[in-house]
């Protein structure tokens, strides 16, 4: 029936408590020291922890370069399907110390709208990075590393230094 898609939840906008957890992470994050490379899933991890999937984000600033990864790990005994509504697999994004955005990965880049899925076997990792040009930026920052999943969706967040130029 006509106007039914507009009263079904769109899964790639978070719900209410998804967006309340985002700021509690966002709280905790900046009450925690930075430095640190690596994000292991957990407490900063939007993702439905039954599926069997781990995930990292990891940055490496390298001279006028920030270097990131997010790497997906099926933990799991059986192999877990990750389906996808276009042929975006990830982004990064990189907010400044207001949490305005400074950088988007996949800005300005355009992605076939088609169905399409990744299956992980038990053991098996699925990894992406970008790397970006900070420019002259310094100061605090927040990586965003999020899998473009309508089934397993996953958001890690990271906050790092730049020392600027």
């Amino acid at each position: 029936m006509e106007g039914d898609d507009k009263t079904r939840p769109n899964p790639q906008v978070p719900s209410p408590r998804a967006r309340l957890a985002g700021v509690l992470i966002a709280a905790f994050l900046s009450c925690s020291p930075s430095g640190s490379t690596e994000s292991p899933g957990g407490a900063l991890n939007r993702a439905d922890a039954s599926s069997g999937l781990s995930p990292t984000l990891a940055l490496r600033v390298e001279g006028d370069t920030v270097r990131l990864m997010l790497r997906v790990t099926n933990a799991g005994a059986e192999a877990v399907r990750i389906d996808f509504t276009s042929a975006q697999r990830f982004d990064f994004l990189v907010l400044d110390a207001g949490g305005g955005e400074v950088w988007r990965w996949g800005a300005g880049q355009g992605f076939a709208q088609m169905l399409g899925s990744e299956d992980v076997t038990a053991g098996a990792t699925l990894a992406w990075e970008a790397a970006w040009l900070p420019g002259d930026r310094s100061g605090s920052h927040e990586a965003v590393a999020r899998l473009a999943s309508v089934s397993h969706p996953i958001e890690l967040r990271m906050p790092f230094e730049l020392s600027g130029k």
